[in-house]
């Protein structure tokens, strides 16, 4: 009943199904679902610098945040340099995104 809650108050519909399915695949607790959820709000309300992000980088940070379970931001100069953050809240969440990049190589 909590995942559903939480679920319900995302009104983009693609999104909501996004976050379903990572809530699925990942077997989230309710908390976890609320963060992953806060997260993509606070990521949708950040104003961007004097460059705007192209639908390209939304996409790349869209699909790592699911990924990782949390927020993550590319930013890019024009050369193409630039940087990826990912967001944890605890050590527990740090070592969960460690574990994840092992399982990638």
């Amino acid at each position: 009943m909590g995942h559903a809650r939480a679920l319900a108050g995302v009104t983009d519909l693609a999104m909501q199904l996004s976050i379903f399915k990572q809530t699925i695949d990942k077997n989230l607790s309710v908390r976890s679902l609320e963060n992953l959820i806060k997260s993509y709000q606070e990521s949708k309300h950040v104003k961007p610098k004097a460059s705007i992000q192209n639908a390209e980088i939304r996409r790349i940070q869209d699909s790592l945040s699911g990924i990782f379970g949390t927020k993550v931001i590319v930013k890019r100069d024009a050369k193409g340099a630039g940087q990826i953050s990912i967001h944890f809240n605890s050590d527990k969440a740090l070592n969960e995104i460690l574990e994840m990049m092992d399982k990638l190589e």
